[in-house]
């Protein structure tokens, strides 16, 4: 997650499948229309290991917000990337504003770690086991 200073438009890498088990919609939205080299480039290295964008696929970013805004105009550079495998653990990405001193927007990934289905031993009489991170 982080600024990547490219703009990849409304693109996907991967099929509509990949989602059935998830929050995340397909295909996503963006306010940013615009694809420039950059994106291309970024597109190509996220198909070869299996990313994703998480971007304009939330409840609470439809329908893509824009991320960086200055007077020179508005764009979504500021991305939150998630492997193939790990989509089903996304809950929700928000863009909000936390802070007057950037032109860029906050990126609120939501993550649900409980119903991953990943077990782990836990020495001892634990109540909870979620108690013991």
């Amino acid at each position: 997650m982080g600024d990547f200073n490219c703009r990849i438009g409304t693109e996907d890498t991967v099929e509509e499948q990949v989602f059935l088990n998830s929050t995340l919609e397909y295909p996503r939205t963006s306010l940013d229309k615009v694809l420039n080299k950059r994106g291309k480039v970024l597109l190509e290295m996220m198909e070869n290991l299996n990313l994703e964008v998480c971007n304009g696929r939330t409840k609470s970013d439809r329908p893509g917000s824009f991320t960086f805004m200055s007077p020179v105009g508005k764009s979504v550079i500021d991305l939150a990337l998630v492997n193939v495998l790990g989509v089903e653990v996304v809950e929700d990405l928000a863009v909000t504003s936390l802070c007057d001193f950037t032109d860029h927007e906050a990126l609120l990934l939501e993550v649900n770690c409980w119903n991953t289905g990943i077990t782990r031993s836990v020495e001892g009489n634990v109540a909870d086991s979620r108690d013991s991170y």
